[in-house]
């Protein structure tokens, strides 16, 4: 299905389901009797096996979305939290003494200046589920 599309369209339906993301709304939350193309995107994704890995990008702009728990939460279920604590030898707890303290703003700086690779890291919010 998604192969019969044109790049237009799929562009479209690839931004609409990212939407979601941005809006820090997981999908399973959207009214969707109010967003149809988001609802449209996310059948389409998941009918077509769509690995949303290779099309979703945590940068700043990203971090900025989330709140302070939500940060948290991200670098834990990344392995963020694992990846800087092992990281030049430092000890469990390193990454909470450095980067998640402090004001949020400084907290997104800490995580994106750090290094971690992103690639393949797909958010929970951001799978496609039933």
């Amino acid at each position: 299905m998604l192969h019969s599309l044109d790049e237009s369209t799929l562009d479209m339906t690839i931004s609409a389901f990212a939407a979601t993301l941005a809006g820090g709304i997981a999908p399973e939350r959207i009214q969707y009797e109010e967003s149809d193309g988001i609802k449209t995107a996310h059948t389409i994704l998941k009918a077509e096996n769509v690995d949303m890995r290779s099309h979703f990008l945590v940068d700043e702009e990203y971090l900025q979305t989330l709140t302070v728990s939500g940060l948290k939460a991200l670098v834990t279920e990344s392995g963020f939290l694992a990846w800087y604590d092992a990281k030049d030898g430092k000890q469990t707890g390193h990454c909470e003494k450095e980067i998640l303290k402090g004001k949020r703003d400084d907290q997104i700086k800490a995580i994106f200046k750090a290094g971690f690779d992103w690639r393949g890291y797909l958010p929970v919010e951001a799978q496609l589920r039933d």
